[in-house]
């Protein structure tokens, strides 16, 4: 059965209070300007509190109107996101034109699309193409289930804010729903610390979609059998246990590079990049607040070197070189590197030919985990299931913790001959757990 989206109708949501003036202009950031046109997106899944019958349709109704009231009063604090880009001047006009909001309803149970959903069958609750164009700079999806549950789909302009802002700003929506005092002022001094450069850098997205996504899940004893399994090798002698998040991503490249090679298509000489991406915001002196807007990233670099590529069993090494690349990321070192650096672009434009043009393989990694994504209550409690659709990128892996206490889900993105490798992967699945895709079970 497929996952099939009615659409019920679409507004444009405007802020309750205009823009002042003074406000109009919001200046693009120097780490805005060089990321790619796509949305940083979010889903939350809410079951219903009703207990049956037609009660079941006054809980979606009134999470509905909830959300539709006080959207205008989240837009007032934030005015970027109801605006329209102008990129060739480099900010934003803040002129109130408005967020989509759209409702919908999925003829299926919300249980059987939190159990057996796979991430492109997610996407088709969001209201706009995750990774195209668009001049809106923010857009929500309100779906309803069969069974009275209920989905919201959030996603902003990733030119404008990153994931760790887009979160801080749901959970900001949520407190305000609940009647929360307080005003949000939200940071939004990105221009300031990273000031804009004149440029003609194109970051829209050109290349053809060739990849599938699946979700795997990662229970406690497995990942505790991963971290065990690094924290004694010969690599991590004298160094502190390794986290949940460094196994899991030697491990998974690991497998990635188990696959690789035995594709007869990559050359035996190919050169390999990993990508790791940190977020500043705590490492700034002094650290920004946890709900900074805009774009705090910063992508650490790392090329294999030839022992840790001949260890595609494990890579063993990896663990102990992504803890050392990412303490060495502060705020100091990122303002330098990005705000001084004149070879930086060049540096980019031309390691992103390589990858576009299939001459350096690259894997990307982040993580959400830890990050309180399960306290986004609206008034009706937490979420049920908080998760991620599809993105464009193939070798990528974001992690973000599971609805099972202390498990964590894995997004991995790769090309489908390169994802039939990995599902038959008899050392992957020894510790991940494969989701069944939605028509399977209910076919």
């Amino acid at each position: 059965m497929k996952l099939e989206v009615d659409i019920i109708s679409e507004e444009l949501i405007k802020p309750s209070t205009p823009t002042p003036s003074h406000l109009r202009r919001y200046p693009l950031s120097f780490i805005d300007q060089i990321t790619v046109h796509i949305y940083a997106p979010v889903l939350y899944f809410y079951q219903s509190t009703d207990t049956g019958g037609v009660e079941d349709l006054d809980f979606a109704l009134a999470f509905k109107n909830r959300l539709r009231t006080t959207l205008p009063d989240v837009l007032s604090h934030y005015p970027p996101l109801a605006g329209r880009p102008n990129y060739a001047s480099n900010f934003i006009d803040c002129n109130d034109a408005g967020v989509p909001f759209r409702e919908a309803r999925v003829n299926l149970q919300l249980a059987d699309v939190v159990q057996f959903a796979q991430p492109d069958d997610l996407n088709r609750l969001f209201p706009v193409e995750l990774d195209r164009f668009n001049e809106e700079l923010m857009a929500v999806q309100f779906t309803e289930f069969a069974c009275g549950g209920v989905a919201i789909a959030s996603c902003i302009s990733h030119k404008i804010a990153d994931g760790m802002a887009l979160f801080s700003l749901n959970n900001n929506w949520a407190a305000m729903a609940r009647g929360v005092n307080g005003v949000f002022k939200p940071h939004m001094e990105g221009a300031k610390i990273f000031p804009p450069k004149t440029m003609s850098y194109d970051t829209a997205m050109t290349t053809e979609r060739n990849r599938v996504a699946r979700r795997f899940v990662f229970k406690k004893s497995k990942l505790e059998a991963i971290r065990a399994k690094y924290a004694e090798s010969q690599a991590m002698i004298n160094q502190n246990q390794p986290s949940r998040v460094e196994s899991l991503t030697a491990f998974f490249y690991s497998r990635f590079l188990a696959t690789f090679k035995h594709d007869s298509s990559i050359p035996n000489d190919m050169t390999y990049l990993i990508n790791y991406t940190v977020n500043l915001r705590p490492k700034m002196n002094p650290p920004l607040p946890h709900d900074a807007f805009g774009n705090y990233y910063f992508n650490v670099m790392i090329f294999p070197s030839p022992e840790m590529l001949n260890d595609d069993e494990n890579c063993y090494g990896l663990v102990k070189q992504l803890r050392e690349e990412t303490n060495k990321i502060n705020g100091e070192m990122a303002k330098k590197f990005l705000n001084k650096d004149e070879d930086l672009m060049k540096t980019v434009t031309e390691i992103t030919s390589k990858v576009v043009n299939g001459e350096i393989i690259s894997c990307a990694f982040s993580s959400t985990c830890r990050f309180p994504l399960y306290d986004v209550d609206f008034g009706w409690g937490r979420p049920v299931w908080v998760t991620f659709p599809a993105l464009w990128f193939k070798n990528l892996v974001t992690f973000l913790d599971s609805k099972d206490e202390d498990a964590i889900d894995a997004i991995v993105h790769l090309e489908e001959r390169h994802m039939n490798k990995l599902e038959a992967d008899e050392l992957f699945l020894k510790y991940a757990t494969p989701i069944p895709t939605l028509s399977s079970p209910l076919a």
